[in-house]
């Protein structure tokens, strides 16, 4: 992000990503009402106009700046997020004033009002978009980043059951690891490679598959596992996969047993887009006996993991994904009590600094390049 992509300096020492968590979850805990404007400059901003617009948009924003019970957080994507206790006419009078600085069309996707606690799924979606969504590309494990989704196409099934699937799949072990040097192997994390599987029963490669095709995807995993009778296995599925056909057919077929060796790992992201269908996706594995777990896949997305979130997901895991960014922010994590780490497996493991930084979080559970090696 370039100077000129930030927004412009309204007031000092704006709140962060934590602090906005914090705000949506009083509202919605204690029933505190707040009037939301958010505004995101740099989707406003562009080409040679940049530095002229940055002049007009700090004129519009001084009636944010001299609203004394104004707070602000500040996005890690260039946005800002101002709220106000009812009736707000200081937001009124922002975005009244940026609006007419703006052409329409921009306006439209640069400024968004909201209220609390009416709309805290939308601002907390917006928050983890933030976090995560423009941080992170479209990956190996991750179907759910900027590109197009490939729908399910007449065929695709059809060419998905005769495919190999397992040339297609990116597997892990998930191994225990004791400070003592004693290791004990735990499960298998297996992740599509969505970019060959597409591109090999006939879809676009450069997208990302719809929820029938991930349903249909866990389902073979699943069902593949308990026929090898092979070790238990941790596996993507959105929340709304269990409910589609190709899921309820597998679960119907597989055995307590083989299920009680699955674990279905919920995005986080997907949590927070579709919070009951998460709800009731886990509620629905846990009753069918599968593990559950949340998938964190970036260290700046920890503020969002609260113990209200998690009261949603009891027994579940947290997959964290290693980072040099996440030592930097795993104090967001205090909330969730002094043994948090007991209930995480690490994943993306690539250095033994890695490891020792878990152990003194109390993580046991290792997953990624260096626990492969050690294997």
């Amino acid at each position: 992000m370039t100077v000129l992509d930030a927004p412009p300096l309204i007031a000092a020492m704006p709140g962060g990503p934590a602090d906005l968590a914090a705000l949506v979850r009083h509202a919605v805990e204690g029933g505190g009402r707040r009037e939301i404007l958010v505004w995101r400059p740099a989707r406003a901003v562009s080409g040679g106009t940049r530095a002229h617009h940055r002049r007009l948009l700090d004129t519009a924003a001084a009636p944010l700046r001299m609203a004394p019970r104004l707070r602000l957080f500040r996005l890690p994507d260039g946005g800002l997020v101002a709220s106000a206790v009812p009736p707000a006419l200081a937001l009124a009078t922002a975005e009244s004033a940026l609006r007419n600085v703006l052409d329409p069309a921009d306006a439209d996707v640069a400024l968004q009002r909201l209220r609390l606690p009416e709309d805290a799924v939308a601002i907390l979606a917006l928050l983890e978009a933030s976090l995560i969504g423009p941080a992170r590309p479209p990956g190996r494990d991750d179907p759910a980043g900027d590109s197009a989704e490939a729908p399910t196409r007449p065929g695709m099934l059809e060419a998905l059951g005769q495919a190999d699937l397992s040339a297609h799949l990116v597997r892990q072990t998930v191994c225990r690891l004791d400070p003592d040097g004693s290791a004990s192997p735990g499960w298998t994390d297996e992740r599509p490679d969505w970019s060959s599987l597409l591109a090999i029963i006939g879809a676009a490669s450069a997208g990302r598959p719809d929820v029938a095709l991930m349903a249909a995807v866990a389902g073979r995993q699943a069902a593949g596992m308990a026929r090898s009778g092979g070790v238990p296995l941790s596996l993507p599925l959105p929340p709304m996969g269990v409910a589609t056909d190709d899921w309820l057919r597998m679960d119907t077929a597989l055995p307590a047993a083989a299920r009680r060796g699955v674990t279905v790992c919920l995005d986080l992201g997907a949590i927070l887009r579709q919070p009951t269908e998460a709800v009731l996706a886990a509620r629905f594995c846990r009753l069918r006996g599968y593990g559950v777990a949340v998938d964190v896949a970036s260290a700046d997305a920890l503020p969002l993991i609260t113990p209200a979130l998690l009261a949603d997901f009891p027994e579940a895991r947290l997959r964290l994904a290693w980072s040099n960014r996440l030592p930097r922010h795993v104090g967001a994590l205090d909330a969730l009590g002094d043994d948090w780490g007991a209930n995480v497996w690490l994943a993306g493991v690539d250095r033994a600094g890695a490891v020792a930084w878990g152990w003194s979080q109390g993580i046991r559970l290792f997953q990624g390049p260096l626990v492969d090696r050690l294997r």
